[in-house]
């Protein structure tokens, strides 16, 4: 399945990513908030296997996508929807990007696709994410995309032996 924007193609994941997910997600800033540890070429690799692996079952309720600029053959990010609940009609939204790119407004552009695709395609009635309370640009982000801040999450996660709060949205 692929979605897109005026500026972008959200679509399936392919083997020939890899370079381009590398590149970002083994940078120190792709993991500052996360409590993932530090990515490698092999951790990279496991995670677009997975992602390929997923594609190829065509799991119902996870639809994770590549972020690809129309035009590009580059990936910059990715973003995922996950149902986290079909009876409530319930999802998870996630999604990195390429610090190379930030301040375009691309992340923005696929949120809100996103955000469309799960309440108007799915019929989901609500979506929430996460977001760590220093990390201002995500959740000025999601701001952006229509999301409401409903709360915060006294030590929700544990990041490199830190416990971190986050906003719910």
């Amino acid at each position: 399945m692929e979605l897109s924007t005026d500026r972008l193609l959200l679509r399936p994941f392919k083997a020939s990513d890899l370079p381009h997910i590398q590149r970002y997600a083994m940078r120190p800033e792709y993991i500052r908030f996360l409590p993932r540890p530090v990515q490698t070429a092999e951790s990279v690799a496991a995670y677009l296997n997975e992602r390929l692996q997923e594609q190829k079952q065509q799991n119902g309720g996870r639809f994770h996508f590549a972020i690809q600029p129309k035009g590009s053959k580059r990936v910059v990010g990715a973003i995922r929807l996950t149902v986290l609940d079909p009876v409530h009609r319930q999802a998870e939204l996630g999604y990195a990007m390429d610090s190379a790119v930030e301040g375009r407004g691309f992340m923005t552009e696929a949120v809100k696709r996103i955000l469309e695709f799960g309440f108007n395609e799915l019929d989901l009635h609500r979506i929430s994410a996460g977001v760590d309370v220093d990390n201002d640009r995500s959740w000025r982000l999601l701001e952006r995309a229509g999301m409401t801040r409903e709360g915060r999450m006294r030590e929700e996660k544990c990041v490199r032996g830190e416990w971190r709060d986050a906003y719910l949205y």
